[in-house]
């Protein structure tokens, strides 16, 4: 039974490694196999869940392991948010709950070059039901969810016809 790590050793070194030093402090324990890919490899997709609010957002960011990072409060004001949304990596997916004022953040987010998933929040808060919900709990499950394909997504109208949709709504008030 002991045989099947390093059965998965020996393959895993015949596919991606030449380095016996490599090997030798994977087996040990002292590397991981991320860091003994290095560059590319050595950084994992992350995914980020965001509990929104009027004034303020929480992030939370997990990685392909589901790890969790802390999490980080954001002002919603416009250098606040800007500032913060600098230091994700572009392309990242991001999971927002659909909220009264989730336009002008999908808006900002996509701007910055994030992969915006919009949430039902219904669904979700049947998906995350618990007792003791705070935002960044609420904002891990988000980012759980999206990690694992299980995300009650709804449709994000291209930008041009948010752009309609709002000049109807100002015509028709």
């Amino acid at each position: 039974m002991g045989g099947g790590k390093g059965k998965w050793l020996r393959r895993w070194e015949i596919e991606f490694s030449n380095s016996r030093d490599c090997m030798r402090a994977l087996r040990r324990g002292e590397i991981n196999p991320a860091q003994a890919l290095g560059g590319a490899a050595a950084t994992m997709k992350k995914y980020i869940g965001c509990d929104m609010h009027k004034k303020f957002s929480v992030f939370v960011t997990m990685d392909e392991l589901g790890k969790l990072e802390a999490a980080v409060k954001v002002a919603n004001d416009s250098l606040e948010l800007s500032s913060y949304l600098k230091t994700l990596t572009p392309g990242t997916p991001v999971a927002v709950e659909a909220s009264g004022g989730w336009y002008w953040f999908v808006e900002r987010l996509e701007e910055a070059g994030m992969e915006v998933r919009l949430v039902h929040p219904l669904e979700a808060k049947k998906r995350l039901a618990g007792r003791h919900k705070t935002d960044s709990i609420d904002a891990a499950g988000l980012a759980m969810r999206l990690r694992n394909g299980t995300l009650p997504e709804v449709w994000i109208p291209p930008a041009n016809l948010r752009d309609l949709r709002g000049l109807l709504r100002a015509r028709l008030a």
